[in-house]
Order: C-alpha cells, then structure tokens, then sequence
C-alpha cells in the first residue's frame, strides 16, 4: 500500500506542474515487475502481510476484536 500511495502521490506532483507526462516504456515496466517478482519470490503481498500485523499487534492489539 505504502508503494501504491507514494506512486499516486509523485503523479499527482508531476500533473500539478503543468507539463506533459512522459510514459514510461513498457520494457522498464515489465523489467520493474521482474525485478518485483524475484525480490519477493513470487510471494507478493504474503511476504509482506504477517510482518504488518505483527506491527499491529505492537500498536493496538484490538483490531482483532
């Protein structure tokens, strides 16, 4: 989510300039996704997610209730 967020964030601060957007080259998009898949092992969001409500537990355990 964190990604997601600061993604939407630098579009919004490149819109907000007033120039034109550059598309970013399919190749570079398919060689981050790649690099995404081989990071995480094909594991995704589950690598990430048990970290994330460990860190939940730690700062209010009553979003279980």
């Amino acid at each position: 989510m964190y990604l997601l967020e600061t993604a939407c964030q630098t579009q919004l601060l490149a819109q907000s300039t007033g120039g034109e957007l550059i598309q970013v080259r399919r190749p570079v998009v398919a060689g981050i996704a790649a690099q995404a898949r081989q990071a995480t092992q094909g594991l995704g969001a589950q690598l990430v997610w048990p970290g994330l409500l460990r860190k939940l537990d730690r700062l209010d355990a009553s979003f279980r209730d």
